[in-house]
């Protein structure tokens, strides 16, 4: 067992296979990133799991997982590695230093609300981080799991609503963003005739809506009128919201948009906004993420960041 621990017998290049294992949660993912053989890699692996006496990584369900053991290394690991970065290569700055790629899941109207702020706050500060935003869908709360993606930006009822075990579910953490309303956008011409809608005008009136996956009613449109029963006219549905901007403005449509996309493109699109006379929930944009990411120093980071663009925001 002292031969086992000891620093001299353990194999210190397992340890940046070890690094991506626990970044990706996947050996095939990792042997990707590192440009291995997957066979290579899990020789390494059964070295790592001989040293710390622990599998590291299982599966369950059919994916992929980290141990609570395996969880606890990363971030130390993390220093660890960096330190060592620095010490054979003397004499780098800070902005020298490969940045954290960190991949989140959102929708275009999040995309273009954080684009700003997000941007201004990492160049200002010189943040060795590297947010890459990629579009949600009804696969995103899967790749959360996988470690695809480390983040969703969405309402939280998206996570709740998509095919995630509940064992699953407690494997996640969540943190309140901000809330907004939903409005009404329409041709401006008919400003007038859009404030007055009944419930059966608007419902008959021709729509353009917003909807990230066929399979599920994951908007807060769609599954409120599913849970409803209420049926609208909707002539074409997108999975992004400035999509809907376009098709408005080019045809006597009506969509229903956050309020903070209708203020964002008042200037540079020629819409009436109103208020629709269905009572829609608010939206709850909730940041999302697994908790293998908790104590990682780049992600505590950037998830202040996040903090940061929402205070900007409202």
């Amino acid at each position: 067992m002292e031969n086992k621990k000891n620093l001299r017998a353990f194999n210190l290049n397992t340890l940046p296979v070890l690094q991506e294992i626990l970044r990706h949660g996947s050996v095939s993912k990792a042997a990707t990133a590192l440009g291995v053989s997957q066979p290579a890699l899990s020789a390494a692996l059964k070295q790592l799991r001989h040293h710390f006496d622990d599998r590291l990584v299982v599966r369950s369900a059919g994916l992929t997982k980290l141990t609570p053991k395996a969880e606890s290394l990363l971030s130390p690991l993390e220093d660890a590695l960096a330190a060592i970065h620095d010490v054979i290569t003397p004499g780098t700055g800070h902005s020298e230093k490969q940045k954290a790629v960190i991949k989140i899941a959102a929708n275009d109207h999040i995309m273009v609300l954080l684009s700003g702020p997000i941007s201004q706050l990492i160049s200002k500060n010189n943040i060795c981080i590297l947010p890459q935003f990629l579009s949600a869908g009804g696969h995103s709360a899967r790749q959360l799991f996988t470690g695809e993606i480390e983040y969703v930006i969405a309402p939280k009822f998206v996570m709740l609503s998509s095919s995630v075990s509940v064992s699953d579910l407690k494997l996640i953490n969540t943190e309140h963003l901000f809330s907004e309303r939903m409005v009404g956008i329409g041709h401006p011409d008919d400003l007038e005739l859009l404030k007055t809608f009944t419930v059966e005008e608007y419902l008959s009136h021709p729509h353009v809506s917003f909807e990230i996956d066929t399979e599920q009613n994951i908007s807060v449109e769609q599954a409120y009128l599913s849970a409803n029963s209420l049926v609208q006219n909707d002539i074409v549905r997108f999975s992004c919201y400035t999509a809907l901007l376009f098709a408005v403005t080019q045809t006597r449509s009506i969509a229903l948009v956050p309020i903070s996309l209708a203020k964002t493109f008042k200037a540079l699109f020629d819409f009436a906004i109103f208020e629709p006379p269905l009572a829609f929930p608010p939206v709850e944009w909730t940041m999302i993420w697994h908790r293998r990411n908790d104590n990682i120093e780049q992600h505590v980071q950037f998830r202040k960041i996040i903090q940061s663009c929402v205070q900007h925001m409202t």
